[in-house]
């Protein structure tokens, strides 16, 4: 397919997705972190669980706070497992930046300290060589969670008085 065609494609495509959206204002319509900005533009992506709702509406959006059920394998690094820990982690981070962005620092803190509880626990030196050199994925999360438990150790320092 041509450049400019498969540019004219899309650009249909993310179209008629918008003007989906755009037509049912009174229905709920939500995206994943990795869908296209171009797909309901002019929209809040509000992070709701494991997604992000779009809305019009500037106001904070309350939710429960989710419960999600998840039991990685122990004493294996699963690719899987590592790639579910991090999703529900993106997605407890990005609703404790929205609470901090309104003010609700308790709220805030309580999705950070959350989103502890998905760290896989593995090592570096744990993570085997794989197909495709998929360990290295692994590794960069490995060290997200690494640099998470930093910040949160930080948090919990107490601040000395002069």
């Amino acid at each position: 397919m041509a450049e400019g065609r498969a540019e004219s494609y899309y650009d249909a495509y993310y179209g008629m997705i918008s003007a989906l959206i755009e037509r049912n204002p009174d229905r709920p319509f939500f995206v994943t972190e990795w869908t296209d900005p171009r797909i309901a533009e002019g929209y809040r992506r509000v992070p709701t669980k494991l997604a992000y709702r779009l809305t019009k509406d500037p106001r904070y959006l309350e939710q429960d706070f989710p419960s999600y059920r998840f039991r990685p394998w122990r004493n294996r690094v699963d690719p899987y497992a590592v790639k579910a820990s991090e999703i529900y982690t993106a997605s407890l981070l990005a609703r404790a930046r929205y609470e901090e962005e309104h003010g609700r620092l308790d709220n805030a803190r309580r999705y950070g300290l959350a989103a502890l509880d998905y760290d896989p626990r593995i090592s570096e030196s744990e993570v085997p060589d794989f197909p495709l050199h998929i360990e290295d994925p692994i590794v960069e999360v490995l060290r997200s969670y690494a640099a998470l438990r930093e910040r949160v150790r930080e948090m919990k320092k107490p601040t000395s008085s002069p």
